[in-house]
């Protein structure tokens, strides 16, 4: 394999057996994850730094256009919850779109709410703070896009590529277990997995239905419900409401999110946002292979790119565990 634009001495050093695409495929999962990287970081504190998290602390919530109304954007649906499962939630997400979701503009499963003591503690009061949540930045949003903010052109810009997703105004996570620390096992690991279909989450339907491809529904996964183990869902239609594993309320959210994403493909602002991670990974790999002599950064990629190539030639495979964004030992 010659390299693209390089020197015969760059050429001498890469073996002729690996072929162009199967090096740009690794440099690809390059690129993919240190996307990832950056972005679970950045979601973590969202999920677990106590000052950055959103707090619901009565029923009529504040949505702030400084770095709030961003954070509401692009999530699949809401999280209210007072323990902390973000991992569990992280890996199974990523699982759902084969390790390489879509996280342009923080995509992500959802936006996560602390009910704080103060805040509403019965799930119609928590569907009444909900609302009064999005109807605010609704408007806010369509202000920005709209110029009522003062924003300058370029900044209107960005914020287009920042949505309120319908699923995430028509559907609720609610998180209200209080279980025992999770087992580690004889390594001292905690399998995330196991803890995914340890723990459970209620969903809620809210009826705010503007803008889906088709109403939601449970039928799908009654199958996979457990006792509601709640006293306050009274005047709330049985089809509106089901307890289920986390793992499967994952995987039903991600589902939902793909329908209504395929059911929007002749969507130009669709298009564009799909079309921007990939073409930015193919940036990404042009910019390492062209002419890497005399740049060791691109040098070392490349080199590491080859390693692991041979290393799966070779039946051996490459430490590729997905970043460790919640400091502890985690399969």
């Amino acid at each position: 394999m010659a390299l693209p634009s390089a020197s015969p001495a760059d050429n001498a050093n890469y073996s002729e057996d690996v072929s162009n695409s199967d090096l740009r495929a690794e440099l690809k999962r390059q690129y993919y994850r240190g996307e990832e990287e950056y972005f679970g970081d950045d979601i973590k504190y969202d999920w677990q730094i106590e000052t950055r998290m959103f707090k619901l602390q009565d029923l009529a919530p504040v949505s702030s256009i400084n770095g709030g109304l961003k954070r509401l954007c692009n999530k699949s649906t809401t999280f209210y919850w007072t323990p902390i499962v973000f991992a569990c939630i992280y890996k199974a997400w990523f699982r759902c779109h084969d390790n390489h979701p879509n996280i342009d503009f923080g995509k992500f499963f959802a936006e996560p709410f602390q009910i704080t003591p103060s805040g509403p503690q019965t799930i119609p009061d928590i569907l009444k703070a909900h609302a009064h949540l999005f109807d605010q930045a609704i408007s806010q949003l369509s202000g920005i896009q709209g110029g009522e903010f003062g924003h300058g052109p370029e900044e209107r810009r960005n914020w287009r590529n920042y949505q309120l997703l319908p699923t995430s105004s028509a559907l609720i996570a609610l998180y209200d277990e209080h279980l025992t620390p999770p087992e580690r096992r004889s390594d001292r690991t905690v399998s995330l997995d196991a803890e995914a279909r340890r723990r459970s989450v209620v969903l809620v339907l809210t009826r705010r239905d503007e803008g889906l491809s088709q109403p939601i529904s449970f039928n799908g996964i009654r199958s996979k419900s457990l006792p509601l183990a709640r006293d306050d869902n009274s005047g709330i239609d049985s089809a509106r409401i089901i307890r289920v594993p986390l793992d499967i309320a994952v995987q039903f959210v991600a589902d939902l999110q793909r329908r209504e994403d395929e059911a929007m493909s002749a969507s130009s602002q669709q298009n564009a946002s799909d079309a921007s991670a990939i073409d930015r990974a193919e940036a990404f790999v042009d910019n390492i292979l062209d002419n890497p002599s005399g740049d060791t950064s691109k040098q070392f990629r490349i080199d590491l790119a080859l390693e692991k190539i041979d290393l799966r030639k070779r039946g051996e495979a490459p430490d590729e565990q997905g970043v460790n964004h919640w400091g502890i030992a985690w399969v």
